[in-house]
């Protein structure tokens, strides 16, 4: 009985979540990603041994740095540290260690914040005066 309580705990987590954020570094934003899941094998037969996914992440188009092994979830929460596009594609993989194609690629882009920084006053401000004479000469 104790299993079963821990195994319907882990099913009833709606995502994970995962930082690619070094230590101190400060969390610009949090992707969720989503699938659907997969029902059967490449060859079209139903799939019975089904371990996971992976949540395959890059930031420039077909390019994955990261393959995050996810689990046996639909859902995935993935914190960044830098503001700009990510590239995502999922894999499913089975217990005999098949992986499946990449899904198909998807991105999204957190932009930077507006600058709402108002600049400083200006220093001291003077103002001279220059007076011109004018000599006027009448000649008879």
């Amino acid at each position: 009985m104790k299993n079963l309580i821990i195994i319907l705990l882990i099913l009833l987590l709606p995502s994970l979540s995962y930082s690619q954020c070094l230590p101190g570094e400060q969390i610009v934003g949090t992707y969720t990603i989503t699938w659907t899941a997969t029902e059967t094998n490449e060859d079209g037969s139903a799939i019975t041994d089904l371990a996971g996914y992976r949540v395959h992440s890059g930031v420039e188009p077909g390019v994955y740095v990261d393959a995050l092994d996810v689990g046996n979830v639909l859902s995935y929460n993935l914190d960044v540290c830098r503001y700009g596009p990510i590239y995502i594609a999922v894999t499913a993989y089975d217990f005999s260690g098949n992986e499946s194609q990449k899904s198909n690629e998807v991105s999204k882009t957190i932009e930077p914040p507006p600058d709402t920084t108002i600049p400083g006053v200006p220093g001291s401000v003077t103002i001279t005066t220059t007076v011109t004479t004018v000599t006027t000469i009448i000649i008879n």
